[in-house]
């Protein structure tokens, strides 16, 4: 590096440092708002100066349901638990409070949750790394994460669920009491009704307050308060399900089943990751039909689960196989699915005709870069932590929480399927580590 580059990377280096926290993340406010607002105006270029925004349907007819009939369903009659409740009340809310300009107002809302992760992610850095360039340099990253910045802006749960998950990991870096172990039981419950992934929190819960090493009497009682509490915040869903469906699932939604079968059926290796698997969904229709299942969620989501895990004990290696292929899918610098296309042919025997790459443009590439330089920045920090410094590292007890986090989500989608859209809410964590890895390579 040059004298000038040097000296101008001093400065700035010497300009963060003395800067105080509320500036810092003054300026941090300022660059986020000015990308996303860059991507808005790009969207509503593209959309020939209208504000339409994606997403998922589903999500939009319950909460129409909510707002007009105040009933929990997909088709204004039935009761669902098609999706977990958060996100669709969230809708309700704006829709109540915004009407007809729900769609601005999606954007807006959203767009502020956007800067909010990226505050939070300042925040917890410099609690783990008390260093301002480590800060900043996340927020530079994730404010050109054009993956994201687009997803804040679609009728889908995601950054809501991040907001949830940075906020949890925020709460988490602050000393520890009761008080502050039942906010993290509520963080963590409104993250898992927003979206099953979420109930990974809860074990990093009870994994934060064995670190405490409290005495036994503390521990129990600290460890009931939180089972207490989550039970607590969970019973209104769950009598809700239990009251229309009369049966108790395991994870918030009557999706477990249909999602692992997704993920391990023998026609998956054609299909993913070339096409998004939600694509498939006729061929599962069909099955239920067969089987008299179709009106019957709770049967159904039994019968599909059975399906998913006779295959996978009838073909274990096939099973490891697809494992695999979902890994690099989930941590794929092209945003995965990779394209699209039309299934056809019988189940079983299914083939993809009409594929058309669409992950290779101007966006897709933009987002294979910025997943370099986070891979970058995390082998600078592995390079940089050792051997020492990497010891104390792991023993950081906020940084291991995150570690066991990502990895337990990880297997979770390694055994279902995952794509780049599901890996978006883990991405500040990889970002808040390359952060740290550029910083101390530059310090």
């Amino acid at each position: 590096m040059t004298n000038i580059g040097t000296n101008y990377l001093s400065s700035g280096i010497q300009f963060l440092d003395a800067l105080n926290n509320k500036k810092l993340v003054l300026i941090s406010v300022g660059i986020l708002s000015i990308s996303q607002s860059g991507v808005i105006f790009i969207e509503f270029v593209r959309q020939d100066f209208q504000l339409r925004i994606s997403g998922s349907g589903s999500y939009s007819r319950i909460a129409e349901n909510i707002f007009n009939n105040g009933i929990y369903s997909l088709d204004g009659v039935t009761p669902t638990a098609y999706r977990p409740p958060v996100y669709p009340i969230f809708l309700a809310s704006l829709k109540f409070m915004f009407g007809p300009n729900i769609s601005f107002a999606v954007i807006v809302v959203q767009s502020l949750l956007f800067i909010a992760c990226g505050i939070l992610l300042v925040l917890i850095s410099l609690k783990l790394f008390k260093k301002k360039t480590s800060a900043f340099i996340p927020v530079i990253i994730f404010s050109l994460h054009y993956a994201f910045l687009h997803e804040a802006i679609a009728q889908r749960e995601t950054v809501l669920f991040t907001t949830f998950v940075l906020l949890f990991f925020y709460v988490a870096c602050r000393p520890k009491s009761i008080a502050v172990y039942v906010v993290l039981t509520c963080i963590a419950t409104l993250a898992y009704l927003t979206r099953p992934t979420g109930i990974l929190l809860f074990p990093i819960i009870v994994l934060d307050i064995i670190y405490q090493q409290y005495s036994d009497r503390r521990f129990l009682l600290t460890l009931t308060i939180v089972v207490g509490t989550g039970i607590f915040t969970l019973a209104p869903w769950y009598t809700y399900v239990f009251k229309n469906f009369h049966a108790v699932s395991f994870l918030p939604s009557s999706t477990a089943g249909v999602n692992l079968y997704k993920g391990n059926n023998s026609d998956f290796q054609t299909i993913y990751p070339y096409l998004d698997v939600d694509l498939y969904a006729p061929y599962i229709t069909s099955q239920l039909v067969e089987n008299d299942l179709v009106n019957d969620i709770v049967a159904a989501d039994k019968f599909l689960k059975r399906e998913a895990l006779t295959f996978i004990l009838h073909n274990p290696l096939r099973f490891i196989e697809n494992g695999i292929i979902k890994f690099l899918a989930f941590y794929s610098p092209f945003p995965t699915p990779l394209g699209d296309g039309k299934i056809v042919g019988p189940k079983g025997n299914v083939t993809v005709e009409d594929f058309k790459f669409e992950q290779f443009g101007p966006s897709g590439l933009a987002h294979a870069i910025l997943w370099l330089m986070v891979l970058v920045g995390n082998i600078l920090l592995l390079i940089n932590s050792m051997p020492i410094s990497m010891l104390q590292l792991a023993k950081h007890q906020e940084v291991s929480l995150i570690l066991v986090f990502i990895i337990l989500a990880t297997v979770m989608y390694t055994i279902t399927f995952g794509e780049t859209r599901f890996r978006l809410p883990f991405d500040p964590f990889f970002i808040l580590f390359a952060g740290q890895g550029y910083a101390a390579s530059i310090i």
